[in-house]
């Protein structure tokens, strides 16, 4: 079943595609005067190539053979006889054949007419060659069976067959019945009349007057068309345009006719197609040329928008710094960073202004190293903008350098990554803070005890370490949940940074067990003096909703250097002295031995 209907696609699209190239090469006919044997323009091949083009030659052999065999009747029924017929329809189907090998092996599949590129491909590799060579082919013929004139009959049918190449394909192959297209396919139809109607005004005049300089008059509504609407539009008015100049030139009022005129008839003919010709290849290559520029221009500034919507979106400024005069410019985006008006002046002692006073030096240090070395670099620092908020920078800069290696100038970029430091510091606060108690956190305190013991064994620093365990707090998760439990930490946590000086530090290890850095108290009876202040501030009852709860504190403590000179050493001499206390009965102080 499908077999069938696909077969019934393929015979009827052959039959559409026939009856096109009859119709039109009959049509052709129509533009044989009596100044000459030859059509004045020949369509049926702009037809078939148009097809083949659009389809990438599907069914050629069938289609090949219905074309010539349509082509044939048309000639007849033109009068001519069966033998010419065969013979000029099998060089017409030669040359449409040819026009496609040779596009399809420029462009590789359907011309759109996009570029100048592609215009000038299928204008000459689909049209001025391929008629050329079904021109020597059809003037041999001539000579041979007719005796005609090898030149003129060359001549005649190269003009002929390349102008309809030329005018009609364009239109075939940008025709596009989309409804969703751009513009409404009724009103690419109005307006593909509406325009010759206004150019045959002009073309009138042209006919009436006869001098070179005014048959130019037809290249400027051309041009205005080829620059303004869509290629589908342009190729059909250009069309309509050239059919109305063959035909009232066959009527003898057209372009180079002339009543007293001494040009051979054959050159009249020959004239007009090479000016057609001229026209629309000169409009067309003209109006793809501004095409292209305006794709470019269109380009440039999308590209342009997403680059500052990037840099806006970014915060990201661009400066320059002219060594020679030391002037500076700063983009209006820059100017917002600094906080400063779009039009601020740039100077160095304005930069100056803005770096902040700790940062100031260091900064213009940076520069002049890497100004000797002439190699690109980038830093951070920090700016005070006039309301006095702080922000912070990361600037990238590049170098240009003479020949001699003198660096000239510099420029580079500035992005404002204040949130990004926020960001990092609220991340890096987090990673040492403990999330229930808000209390450091163990990563904390090794990093502390760290800096402590390498402070103590520079400088012969003195430190005390306090582990502390709850005493009876297991009972208060047992009885009232993990929920008043949670309370309860909260409350001890509160309590122990109260009770200890600014200088101290107390952290949550995990679980009810805390841990305190004492910082240059290592006398046994004032650590006891502080655990024992500890105690009672952490013993007081602990009221959580309506659940009364008490806790103890058991603590053991540990001297840097006197019981250990590394961290774990330390940890592990506090620990064990804080158990000494949890078997002594609990709620105590004991300091290692």
């Amino acid at each position: 079943m499908e077999s069938t209907r696909a077969r019934s696609t393929i015979a009827a699209e052959t039959f559409l595609l026939s009856s096109a190239c009859f119709l039109t090469a009959y049509a052709s006919g129509f533009f044989i005067s009596t100044i000459s044997e030859f059509p004045i323009i020949w369509l049926a091949d702009a037809v078939f190539l148009a097809y083949l083009l659009r389809t990438e030659g599907r069914y050629l052999p069938g289609n090949s053979l219905a074309v010539w065999s349509a082509t044939c009747l048309a000639f007849l029924a033109d009068g001519a006889s069966p033998i010419d017929a065969v013979a000029f329809s099998a060089i017409h189907l030669f040359q449409t054949l040819l026009a496609y090998a040779l596009v399809c092996n420029l462009h590789g599949a359907i011309v759109l007419l996009e570029r100048l590129g592609q215009a000038l491909g299928l204008f000459f590799y689909g049209a001025l060659l391929p008629s050329a060579g079904g021109a020597i082919a059809a003037a041999g013929y001539l000579v041979v069976m007719h005796g005609h004139d090898f030149q003129q009959s060359w001549l005649d049918w190269w003009f002929t067959g390349a102008l309809g190449l030329l005018v009609a394909t364009p239109p075939l192959l940008t025709w596009d019945p989309d409804p969703r297209s751009r513009i409404p396919f009724s009103r690419q139809l109005a307006e593909s009349f509406a325009w010759p109607a206004f150019s045959l005004v002009i073309t009138a005049l042209v006919f009436l007057q006869t001098s070179p300089v005014n048959l130019y008059l037809m290249l400027p509504p051309l041009l205005i068309m080829a620059i303004r609407l869509p290629s589908f539009i342009y190729s059909l008015t250009a069309l309509i345009n050239i059919l109305l100049a063959c035909y009232l030139t066959i009527t003898g009022n057209g372009p180079f006719w002339q009543d007293d005129s001494s040009l051979p008839p054959h050159d009249v003919v020959q004239s007009l197609e090479f000016f057609l010709g001229v026209v629309f290849l000169t409009t067309y290559i003209v109006s793809a040329i501004v095409k292209e520029l305006r794709d470019a221009q269109t380009k440039l500034q999308t590209s342009e928008k997403r680059l500052d919507e990037a840099h806006e979106l970014l915060q990201l400024g661009n400066w320059e710094w002219n060594f020679i005069t030391n002037q500076q410019h700063w983009d209006e985006r820059l100017c917002r960073v600094f906080g400063l008006k779009d039009d601020y002046p740039a100077t160095v002692e304005e930069l100056e202004k803005v770096l902040h006073e700790d940062d100031r030096e260091r900064v213009f240090d940076d520069i002049r190293k890497a100004r000797v070395a002439g190699t690109s670099f980038e830093h951070q620092f920090r700016i005070v903008r006039p309301d006095g908020r702080i922000r912070y920078l990361h600037c990238v800069y590049t170098f240009v350098t003479e020949k001699s290696g003198r660096v000239v100038e510099s420029h580079g970029t500035c992005r404002d990554i204040t949130h990004e430091k926020r960001t990092e510091a609220q991340f890096r606060e987090q990673a040492y803070r403990d999330t229930l108690t808000g209390l450091p956190n163990r990563a904390y305190l090794n990093n502390r005890l760290a800096q402590a013991v390498a402070r103590g064994e520079r400088h012969g620093f003195r430190f005390s370490v306090m582990m502390l365990d709850l005493d009876y707090f297991k009972q208060i998760n047992d009885l009232h949940g993990h929920g008043v439990g949670d309370q309860v930490l909260v409350e001890v946590a509160r309590r122990l940074t109260k009770s200890l000086r600014i200088n101290d530090t107390v952290t949550r290890l995990g679980g009810d067990e805390f841990t305190i850095v004492v910082e240059e108290t290592c006398q046994p009876e004032d650590l006891k003096r502080i655990a024992e202040k500890i105690i009672q501030s952490v013993s007081q009852p602990i009221q959580v909703d309506n659940v009364r709860c008490a806790v103890g504190v058991s603590i053991g403590c540990a001297i840097f250097p006197d019981h250990g000179q590394e961290e774990n050493t330390l940890l592990e001499r506090a620990d064990k002295a804080m158990y000494q206390v949890k078997r002594r009965g609990r709620n105590g102080f004991e300091l290692a031995s």
